[in-house]
């Protein structure tokens, strides 16, 4: 039998680094845990709190920075926001260094009729309630691209429930 040590060494593919694990470190012994950085602006701490317990389902660990004076020091990197469907959070995201248009992952708090305010912002993942089941949802959208990694052109679908009104009938879907 195979003495475990001995096994070749492990690599893992993460935004295009190539990290290579001890060659003591065995598959079925240590799980290789991804990583980024989620800021939130003008929410609850609970709330970004709830995006830690929810991403630790895939093992994938959260930097989270609290931001409530509008500041964040330069040169942070930064994958996802978390953030009010307001004008002011929304300003405050165009005008940070690390915003990145259709590359940074937006978790916004909010109404489908706020949502139609910002038609240009490319929200990835809407949070009705901010409740917990809320989070889950956008979790479980989002956290294959924030993993891998998000490129120019890569998108996550919104799904959100939509009233039709026609005729005098009614239809509701997603």
């Amino acid at each position: 039998m195979k003495d475990r040590c001995q096994s070749k060494p492990l690599t893992s593919q993460l935004q295009g680094a190539a990290i290579k694990l001890p060659d003591s470190v065995h598959p079925d012994e240590s799980l290789f845990r991804a990583q980024f950085t989620l800021a939130g602006f003008k929410v609850s701490r609970k709330l970004l709190d709830s995006f830690v317990d929810g991403f630790r389902r895939f093992n994938v660990d959260v930097r989270l920075i609290h931001v409530q004076n509008g500041k964040l020091e330069n040169g942070v990197h930064v994958n996802a926001c978390a953030l009010p469907l307001n004008g002011h959070a929304i300003s405050w995201l165009r005008k940070t260094s690390w915003y990145s248009p259709r590359r940074t992952v937006i978790y916004a708090v909010g109404n489908t009729k706020r949502l139609n305010d910002f038609p240009d912002l490319a929200v990835n993942a809407l949070l009705q309630t901010g409740t917990i089941s809320d989070v889950l949802a956008a979790i479980d959208a989002t956290q294959p691209i924030l993993v891998r990694g998000i490129s120019e052109s890569a998108r996550v679908p919104i799904a959100v429930p939509v009233a039709i009104k026609a005729d005098g009938k009614s239809l509701i879907a997603i």
